[in-house]
This record gives structure tokens, sequence and C-alpha cells, in this order.
């Protein structure tokens, strides 16, 4: 059975990224994208940045990986938000794939177990609206690829170090969150290098990190006194962080991302609500499960690199619980972009260690499909309540990208030079700003945003006024009301229905 049903589970397993892929009218475009892709866009004109505009919780900047990236499909494609979307969840969903069909075969065989962990990335419901952004998701891309080439059977050779420093070096030029991954990485890249290449190897990929690193190193040279200097670790923050990485592998506490719409979506879909409420009460177990499966696979796994892998994938997860306790970060999902792939290592270690047990494999394969299969279930109910209400009215999804397009489009169907939009919605001033940039009948036409939230929350206060029409990429002015003045014409943006984000303009 067991030939016939690997290939067989393995096409479907695959099958379902493409879930990603679909629904592309129904993206989310919030706060941080408008303004990644607004310093993309300005730095074709004034030279590629060395850090990012925006700030971290730690008190740098971010570092301009993603920038770049953007630049590049800015000058290619344009400035079209679902361009820069689509690359996005094109290179999240290969980097899944790729480490997960290689830590699935390391332990497992060629299909069956690999099938396994791909169809729990797949339906992850963290990865599929992660891999729907234009945000920066260049750590959770970068350790994809660190993981494809250094968890696999054959030594890493010159080609493989190569690949694997200008990852780290890449992800560390986007976030310093990638600092312990990088370490545990760089030295597992000297042990799984041919013995005779081991410097070679070493010094290769340390001087491709740091030569990608120069401008973000510059940057970093005279501000790094400005970090958080951390804190004390606490025992319970420390559990709290071992649980995250498999919480990011389940539904377990997706209502970060749905916030005052949770309890709608959960009368909206039971199926969903089971999923959600089952997995935040089995991820202990779940957590506990996988130390074991890894600690095992430690001593007893049968191939040297499944040993080293498993014990990897152990000081990644422990190092991690200790920094970001350590640094006193509060358990949100994305700081799990370096250490994603250790619940998926621990699963393959898991269904490895069953290899010789087919009736214990073929049940714990059976529970993992039926269960991601529950996910799936959330991800498209997921969707068919965003599609019902055009998004959610809250701040960690908000209005879909087509629907805050033709609101734009009613705004700005007037011959006055300036459109002061009053902003009664959650949509951020940001996001209305950039794709009123890329909107032709917007373009010439001075864009002022008027919101209730100016001088909070990060969003500057400024006076309105009627000077020359924007060029694209220059910041809206965001005020906190309207002022009729001549050549102005003022529109107000609302939401048409309670507890929908769909727009009305008047």
């Amino acid at each position: 059975m067991g030939g016939r049903l690997g290939p067989a589970l393995f096409t479907i397993a695959i099958a379902l990224f493409g879930l990603r892929f679909l629904n592309r009218d129904l993206l989310p475009f919030i706060s941080d994208e408008p303004k990644f892709l607004d310093a993309a866009r300005a730095q074709l004109q004034s030279g590629w940045l060395s850090f990012s505009p925006l700030r971290g919780s730690q008190g740098l900047h971010y570092g301009p990986t993603v920038l770049w990236l953007y630049g590049l499909v800015h000058a290619i494609a344009g400035p079209a938000p679902e361009i820069h979307i689509l690359v996005m969840t094109a290179l999240v969903t290969i980097t899944n794939v790729a480490a997960a069909i290689a830590v699935g075969r390391l332990f497992g065989d060629r299909y069956l177990v690999p099938s396994a962990v791909l169809v729990v990335i797949a339906a992850s419901p963290y990865h599929f609206f992660w891999s729907r952004l234009a945000w920066d998701q260049s750590v959770e891309i970068c350790s994809g690829i660190v993981i494809f080439v250094l968890c696999r059977e054959r030594a890493v050779g010159l080609l493989g170090s190569a690949v694997v420093g200008l990852a780290l070096g890449l992800g560390l030029s986007s976030h310093l969150m990638i600092i312990p991954f990088a370490c545990a990485a760089f030295g597992y890249l000297l042990v799984r290098a041919p013995s005779g290449k081991r410097i070679a190897s070493a010094a290769l990929a340390l001087g491709l990190a740091a030569l990608v690193n120069i401008p973000y190193g510059l940057y970093l040279r005279t501000n790094l006194q400005q970090a958080d200097p951390g804190g004390t670790v606490a025992a319970t923050s420390v559990i709290d962080k071992l649980q995250e990485p498999f919480r990011v592998s389940s539904a377990a506490g997706t209502e970060f991302f749905f916030t005052s719409s949770w309890q709608d979506f959960r009368a909206f879909s039971r199926p969903a609500a089971f999923a959600a409420d089952q997995s935040a009460k089995i991820l202990p177990f779940a957590m506990c499960a996988g130390a074991i499966a890894l600690l095992v696979a430690l001593w007893r796994a049968p191939s040297r690199v499944q040993r080293m892998t498993a014990g990897f994938a152990l000081v990644v997860w422990l190092g991690y619980a200790l920094f970001y306790a350590w640094r006193r970060l509060p358990s949100y999902p994305h700081y799990q972009f370096p250490c994603w792939w250790i619940a998926p290592v621990a699963l393959a270690a898991g269904l490895g260690i069953l290899q010789r047990r087919r009736a214990l494999l073929y049940g714990a394969l059976g529970v993992v499909w039926v269960w991601s299969l529950l996910d799936v279930a959330f991800v498209v109910d997921w969707m068919r309540f965003v599609r019902r209400g055009a998004g959610m009215p809250t701040v960690r999804y908000s209005t879909v990208l087509p629907e805050e397009r033709a609101a734009l489009l009613r705004a700005c169907a007037t011959p006055e030079p300036t459109v002061c939009i009053q902003n009664r919605t959650l949509l951020f001033p940001a996001s209305i700003a950039y794709v009123a940039s890329v909107e032709p009948p917007c373009a010439g036409k001075a864009i002022i945003v008027a919101d209730e939230r100016a001088g909070r929350a990060g969003i500057p206060r400024a006076r309105a006024t009627s000077g020359e029409p924007r060029r694209a990429g220059e910041s809206v002015i965001v005020v906190e009301a309207c002022t009729p003045s001549r050549g102005q014409q003022v529109r107000t943006l609302s939401y048409a229905q309670a507890g929908q984000a769909r727009l009305e303009v008047r």
C-alpha cells in the first residue's frame, strides 16, 4: 500500500500550497507593507537604501534586504502591490516546500514522511497569511534556504556553503532576530562540510555574509547603542517561548489576526473554531512530543546527519526561547521566522522513528493528515469570511486591496486638485496613500488623509496645506480633520456595514 499511497499523498500536499495563490482579490494591505513599497520605489530615484525606514521594538531600524527585492520588482514590473505580493508568495512557498522535502527525506522515505511535513506547513494558517503579504518575510525565506542546504544526507560543498552564507547574510541584513539561528547555522555548516574543506567553506560563507551586510553594518556601527539592553530571563517566559514554533504549525492562537472579528468568525465557521480550540489544547502535548522525538533522534537515529540535525534543532529551539525571554519580546507569531522549521523537523524525526513499525507509522500519518485537513478547512473558511465582509474591520487584516482601490477611485473622481479623505475606518493612512499613488484617477492630486488617530501610534500630526500635487512616493499629509477650502474635495471614508470591512465613500 505504501508504494501507491506515498506519491498520492505527496502530490496532494504539494497541491495544497496552491491555496496561497487563490483568492488574490482577498489580499490584505495593512500598515508596514505600503511603507516598504513606498521606500522601495523612492530608492529607484534616491539610491539604494542601507536600512529600512521602519524601526523595530529593540530601538533599531530594520535592514534593507526586502527593500532591495521590492526595488527590483518595482523596476521590472511597476508599483502595483499585487505584483509584489505575488513575488513574496512564490518565494515563501518555494522555500517552505524545499525545506520540508529536505527534512522529510532526511528522516524518512521518499514520499510518505515528506508528505506529512509538507501538509502541516501547507495547512498552517500562519504560513498562509504570511505568504500573502508585501511584508518583510526575508528571515523566513532565508532560514528555509539554509535548512534545505544543511539538512540533507549529502555533505555541504563550497557551492552549498556559498548559498548558506548568502542566505544568512541577507537574513542578517533584514532583521537581527536571525542572529541566534545564524550563529548555530554557521557552526553546523562547519560540521557538515567535508573535513578537508571546512576552513574554506567557513571562510566563503562568512565572507559572503559580511559582504552583503556592509551597507547595514555601517548603519549598525553608529546606531547599535540605541538597542534595548535586554533583561532577566524568567522561567515562565522561556516555557511560553518554547511553545511558539509549534503554535505556528497549527491553528492555535490565530485569533491574533482577527482581534475584534474573532467571535464573528467562530460563529461563521464551527470547523474553524474547533480546529483553533483543539490546537490550543494539544499545543503543550505537541511540544512535549516534539521534544521527545528530537531527543530520541539525537541519540538513536540510524544516520549521523539525522542525529546532528536533531541536535541542531534542539540547540536553536532552546536558544531562541532563552534569547526571546532575555530580550523581553512579546509572543508575536512572526518572531518564529528563524525557527518555524523546528516543528517540521520534530515531526519528521518522530515519523522516522516509526519507519519500521508500519502500523504505528500509518496511524501517526493519519492523525497528522486529519489534523492538517482541519487546518485547511480553517483557511478555506477564513477566506469565505473575508470575502463576505471585503476583509475584516481590524488593524491586522483590514479591507482587501480591490475594495480599497474601488473606494479611492470614487474619492478621486473629482476635478478638484486636492482631495481630503476623512478616514473613519481602521485603514492606515500609509495604505490609503500608497494605493492612491498607483491609481491613475488620483495621479496629480494632493491627497490628505484626516485620521482621528493622527499624533498617536506613530502616525505624525501635520497641518493640511494646499501645496503642489504630490509626486509618486512622497508621504501623504495626515491631519486630524478635513478643513474645507477652495480647490479641495472632502470625502468621508467609512464602513458600509457594522462588523464588515466594505467601504463607503460619501
